[in-house]
């Protein structure tokens, strides 16, 4: 049902936006960031209930939870990044969309670390 609703808020949203493209552009922005965090709203009880499976399936399966916080981390470090990259190409300012992306991918870089590390001790104790 969220989706009908986000969706139909969203192409209000664009139709508002290019009306006052015309006549007010500052607002523009404002009318984006106001969009992203009301779906962001709308998403936090669905998001909370991956996690929470996640969880669960980490704990029937033996999966360290110290390798499943980076991994969740990771999934809304990227949904972030997007929303505020989208932002800001929207508002026409891609070099600082790029820096968001960049920044991102590096820092979703540092937290796999110990991911591939763990992966790695795993596969050379398999093949010693």
């Amino acid at each position: 049902m969220n989706i009908i609703v986000i969706c139909a808020l969203a192409v209000a949203v664009t139709v508002i936006i290019t009306l006052m493209k015309e006549l007010k552009p500052e607002f523009c922005v404002i009318i984006s960031v106001a969009f992203g965090a009301i779906v962001l709203s709308v998403l936090a009880g669905p998001i909370k209930k991956v996690v929470d499976l996640l969880f669960r399936v980490a704990e029937m399966t033996g999966i360290s939870h110290d390798l499943l916080e980076p991994m969740i981390k990771i999934a809304g470090i990227s949904l972030i990044a997007e929303f505020a990259s989208s932002i800001c190409m929207d508002a026409g300012h891609a070099a600082i969309a790029g820096r968001v992306e960049t920044t991102a991918k590096i820092t979703i870089l540092a937290l796999s670390a110990p991911i591939i590390l763990d992966i790695l001790n795993k596969l050379t104790s398999v093949i010693r």
